[in-house]
């Protein structure tokens, strides 16, 4: 019984922590099974694409259809680093202006810093009629964990922006730039 309250107290800690300023955040620290399973909770009906189906679709080369990538992140976050041919939309209106003039079931994959963000921002877009949505699972932190390639602009990097002091936990130190 007290296993049950103290995840589900976790579970509403991560929540608070997700839309509160870093100070009231810094309390705790999440993990990735903690946090994937409120981005679950949370978004039901975003799509998930593991980051090892997403590099191997990215250079499979019989794929006809290269997905159209969406980095959801701050600019600050973008211009740190994003993932190659990556465009940013901050919100739904920078969305609909990249994808203007694109099918509605153009493959689409958004991104984050753990997967938060853009699963909300996959929903959106299928409310919106976008049918080939897909959420990167664990996003840019665990892109980069795994040792994947990040740029900023078209320049090879080796850092990704932590988003803050407590989701930084999830992305290995040595992955952090130096502008939190």
């Amino acid at each position: 019984m007290v296993s049950k309250v103290s995840a589900a107290f976790a579970s509403v800690l991560l929540a608070v922590a997700l839309a509160t300023p870093v100070s009231s955040a810094s309390i705790f620290s999440p993990s990735w099974a903690t946090t994937k399973k409120l981005i679950a909770t949370r978004f039901p009906g975003a799509k998930q694409i593991s980051t090892t189906d997403f590099a191997e679709w990215l250079i499979d080369h019989k794929q006809e259809k290269k997905p159209i990538i969406l980095d959801v992140r701050t600019a600050e976050e973008f211009a740190v680093s994003h993932l190659a041919v990556a465009v940013r939309a901050g919100d739904l209106q920078e969305a609909k202006m990249v994808l203007q003039g694109r099918a509605l079931d153009a493959p689409i994959v958004v991104y984050c810093s753990v997967g938060y963000r853009s699963s909300a921002m996959a929903v959106q877009l299928t409310t919106a009629g976008y049918t080939n949505v897909q959420n990167l699972d664990g996003s840019i932190f665990q892109w980069a964990n795994e040792g994947r390639s990040v740029f900023s602009g078209k320049t090879m990097v080796a850092t990704v922006h932590p988003y803050n002091s407590t989701w930084g936990d999830l992305l290995a130190k040595k992955y952090w730039s130096k502008t939190p």
